[in-house]
């Protein structure tokens, strides 16, 4: 039996500008061996695309700390885009992010946020892509103020706000740097707090999203659909790549990618 997909891809790779040709190469190499049809890119630059079959959609520019050319989060689509949709609709600048003063992925307000929203037309029907980054555990916050994972109890209930609003507008695929795992670690060092993993779990629940990553090894960057969709998605896979006479991998975080079914299998 045969099943038609496509491919939706997730990778942090850890904030690349114009001068890394070595690093920068080894990621476009790597991009165009996994081949995927969405790719969902975080702590990204513009000179980085997987190629000329692509159209993109960006989160603000003028997000803080932001060098030339950098994004927090930018979906690459060689299937047809329909449409923007704005992200934190309506959600004013928070009054201590005014004038930040330091990195974070905090959501600070609508135009200065690290989320991206489009409509992408799939071969099973439309699809509501929506990449970020979910601040970290430690964020300090614009005014180095905040402790622990402050920002993260801060951010992800505006998330699951936000995810609840566009998925009644059809099915939806949630996907990036999550900075937490899903599920109780085992191993590895902490990404999360307890209260922030049950936050995003409750998020997902909420708009009846499942993530198709939740089984990977210390796996923070995470794909999650619509539950009819996730329910018939292939197994997920991870990926790196590295460069350099010491091969380096070109990122802190491994990508990772699933295969979505277009049709029910036939003989």
């Amino acid at each position: 039996m045969t099943t038609a997909t496509f491919r939706i891809a997730t990778w942090n790779i850890g904030r690349p500008g114009p001068s890394g040709i070595e690093r920068n190469a080894a990621i476009v190499a790597k991009l165009a061996e996994i081949n995927a049809d969405i790719w969902i890119l975080t702590e990204t630059n513009v000179c980085i695309a997987p190629g000329h079959a692509y159209n993109s959609w960006a989160s603000p520019a003028n997000a803080p700390f932001r060098r030339h050319g950098e994004r927090a989060t930018m979906i690459w689509s060689r299937l047809p885009i329909r449409r923007a949709i704005p992200t934190f609709a309506g959600i004013p600048l928070r009054d201590d992010a005014a004038n930040p003063s330091y990195p974070s992925y905090g959501v600070l307000g609508e135009d200065a946020s690290p989320a991206v929203c489009a409509e992408i037309l799939t071969p099973r029907g439309p699809l509501l892509v929506y990449g970020t980054i979910i601040t970290w555990f430690g964020d300090k916050g614009p005014r180095e103020t905040a402790t622990y994972e402050e920002e993260q109890r801060r951010s992800i209930p505006l998330y699951s706000d936000d995810w609840a609003r566009i998925a009644t507008e059809g099915p939806l695929c949630v996907a990036g740097d999550f900075n937490a795992r899903l599920r109780v670690p085992t191993d590895g060092l902490r990404a999360e707090t307890k209260v922030a993993r049950e936050l995003l779990n409750a998020a997902l629940t909420r708009s009846d999203l499942v993530s198709t990553t939740v089984d990977l090894d210390y796996c923070i960057d995470q794909i999650c659909l619509s539950r009819a969709w996730a329910e018939r998605a292939g197994p997920p896979q991870q990926f790196q790549a590295t460069y350099g006479a010491e091969q380096k991998p070109v990122s802190d975080h491994k990508g990772v990618f699933i295969d979505v079914p277009i049709n029910p299998p036939t003989p």
